[in-house]
């Protein structure tokens, strides 16, 4: 009598778990669906000295269907732009420095999960000024000439940081929890930033 009580219980929990899968699975598709498209945000930072760092996001998604020809993620392209004013000893650096990566993404009970593909990364350093405050012509002409040197040390820091991220992102497995999208925003939960929402880019 108590095994068939037990097994009733388990034919029970079963039909109401397939339900539920379901409609999870069902979820994810329509959510992954919803965000093919290009979405952008601006975010603001300081880097370990303390000074501040714009930086100017871009996601670019695309759908692909699965074997079984379901929606639940695709392929993607990041972009992200740095522009960085700083000032120590009298000169005055302004510069900005461009990343782009691609990988595959998937929507998952809900989360938004992201693989990149290491090399795949490409860095381009855009503008660089160096100003000195009281104006030296020696000093200025020694910055004009140290203008090449200082976008390969930009280029360099840049590339090693960006693949060290990304590489730590894809050895972590972490998600982008929460992942909600209402007409032309698209939002989740990232660690201590809280929720960040992306603006949908008209086509």
């Amino acid at each position: 009598m108590k095994r068939n009580s037990k097994l009733g219980w388990l034919c029970i929990l079963f039909a109401c778990t397939v339900p539920l899968f379901s409609s999870c699975v069902d979820g994810d598709s329509i959510l992954a669906q919803a965000a093919e498209g290009a979405w952008y945000v601006d975010l603001e930072a300081k880097d370990e000295d303390g000074f501040p760092i714009r930086k100017q996001l871009t996601m670019q998604f695309k759908c692909v269907e699965d074997e079984d020809g379901w929606i639940y993620g695709g392929t993607f392209l990041e972009r992200s732009r740095y522009s960085q004013s700083v000032q120590d000893s009298g000169i005055r650096a302004n510069y900005s420095a461009t990343t782009e990566i691609s990988g595959t993404w998937e929507v998952l009970m809900g989360d938004l999960y992201l693989t990149y593909n290491l090399n795949s990364l490409e860095v381009k350093v855009g503008d660089v000024d160096l100003q000195v405050n009281d104006w030296d012509y020696e000093m200025q002409m020694f910055m004009d000439e140290y203008k090449g040197d200082f976008r390969r040390e930009i280029y360099s820091e840049t590339y090693r940081e960006s693949r060290r991220n990304y590489k730590e992102a894809n050895d972590y497995e972490g998600a982008f929890e929460d992942l909600e999208i209402e007409g032309n925003r698209l939002s989740f939960l990232s660690g201590d930033a809280g929720r960040v929402t992306l603006r949908k880019l008209k086509e």
